[in-house]
């Protein structure tokens, strides 16, 4: 994410699940990762478990949905 300089772990969350939602898989996995880091940096422990989360379906070539 340009725009916020790749330091809010939110913003890059959500660009993983964009990539993986048009197969770019491998991009989608560096996002998260990325993500991830900064949330485990920033000590906010829910939002990097559910990264991780995420990054695992994308490391298997699935996208990320929510449940309603």
């Amino acid at each position: 994410c340009e725009v916020t300089g790749q330091r809010q772990p939110q913003a890059l969350g959500t660009a993983a699940a964009a990539y993986a939602e048009t197969g770019q898989y491998a991009k989608a996995a560096s996002a998260a990762q990325a993500a991830h880091d900064l949330a485990v940096a920033a000590r906010q422990s829910e939002l990097a478990a559910s990264l991780s989360k995420q990054l695992d379906l994308y490391r298997s070539n699935q996208p990320f949905r929510e449940s309603r």
